[in-house]
């Protein structure tokens, strides 16, 4: 069982009277909260708005933890293989990029490639075959 730790870094603002604004920035880290996961994470995504954790596991799953009441709330499989994931800014909805593989040198798709989508508010999964490769995901909110 590995323990991961959320940590912040402190931001401090100060608005001087003339107008100007300078600022001062404490590069010190502060640790917010922590869970023990029980796999092999690859990468992690968080969503302070939702209190949400998401970890990849490796290529194969992705499990959705709710830090209220820190429990595993899903366990995500991937069609093919996990290759990336990203939060939107908004926070309210989590890309996974779910690769098929493909001829080297040709990038023509092997297998079908996907995009799973995560809806924090409502807490379901939806997935849509990507129209070509699906390797490395950057999410974009409207």
């Amino acid at each position: 069982m590995r323990s991961y730790r959320f940590i912040t870094p402190v931001i401090f603002l100060f608005v001087l009277l003339s107008g100007s604004i300078s600022y001062a920035i404490d590069v010190s880290l502060t640790q917010i909260d922590s869970y023990d996961a029980n796999c092999t994470v690859s990468q992690i995504e968080y969503s302070p708005v939702h209190q949400l954790l998401f970890l990849r596991e490796a290529g194969t799953s992705v499990h959705v933890i709710d830090l209220q009441t820190n429990t595993e709330i899903a366990n995500h499989q991937a069609t093919e293989q996990f290759t990336d994931m990203d939060l939107t800014a908004d926070s309210n909805y989590l890309f996974v990029a779910d690769y098929g593989g493909e001829r080297t040198g040709y990038g023509d798709p092997i297998r079908p490639h996907y995009v799973h989508r995560y809806d924090l508010q409502n807490r379901t999964w939806t997935i849509a075959q990507a129209p070509k490769i699906a390797w490395k995901i950057e999410a974009v909110s409207p």
